[in-house]
């Protein structure tokens, strides 16, 4: 029994060491939710800089911790593992910080669960930059709409064509057309304009130059424009 005992203690010990050497956010509580370990980086991505942890409820560090996360907590309390991607953590102050996470058990025992390890990254930085570009392209696209202005893409890894809504609409196409940059050329007129497309895209992919032409399409329904 007093080996038993001992071989948890130096386990825990163990993840306790681990944990506050760890270069990511990381830390480990109890069954009732209270420190045993945090990393250097955790106390960093949360400001908890001068903040005594060990001991504290995670729910008294961070009392913006909602029901759904305290339910998830539980289940993992209970031998459960979740991990989310990514989800927005508004703070005490209003703030939103983007975050990822994997929490899990942590045992005592084989079978005997000591409390949850917590492993969360903060992709604040990422996230903001998404949202930001996310939002310009929104009032481009309601821009060009006004203007009539269609703008188009391609991904030359994958051949993979964007078309914006007003493409389709001058090419007389439904929204769910799927094109790619063959097709795409092929709307336009047989002839000079597809030539002079295509030797542009050419030399675009080639060299980086830029194009600005005037070309003839066909369109879906055959319409000249």
């Amino acid at each position: 029994m007093s080996t038993a005992k001992n071989n948890s203690k130096s386990q825990e010990e163990y993840q306790k060491m681990f944990i506050e050497q760890a270069s990511t956010a990381m830390a480990m509580v109890d069954n009732d939710m209270c420190y045993i370990a945090a990393s250097p980086s955790w106390i960093k991505d949360y400001g908890l800089e001068g903040i005594e942890l060990i001991g504290r409820s995670h729910y008294e560090i961070f009392p913006e911790i909602g029901d759904d996360w305290k339910d998830m907590h539980n289940r993992c309390l209970n031998g459960a593992t979740d991990i989310c991607e990514e989800t927005a953590f508004e703070r005490t102050d209003g703030s939103i910080q983007w975050i990822y996470w994997d929490v899990r058990p942590w045992f005592i025992s084989e079978n005997k669960i000591g409390g949850i390890l917590m492993h969360t990254g903060d992709v604040t930085r990422r996230k903001e930059k998404e949202l930001e570009k996310a939002r310009i392209d929104e009032i481009l696209e309601k821009t060009n709409e006004i203007a009539r202005i269609g703008t188009w893409e391609v991904n030359l890894l994958n051949n993979e064509v964007y078309w914006s809504k007003i493409v389709r609409e001058i090419h007389e196409e439904t929204e769910d057309f799927i094109p790619n940059l063959e097709s795409g050329i092929n709307y336009y007129k047989e002839g000079e304009s597809r030539e002079k497309l295509r030797k542009a895209i050419e030399s675009a992919i080639a060299e980086g130059t830029h194009f600005n032409l005037e070309l003839e399409i066909i369109t879906a329904k055959g319409n000249a424009c």
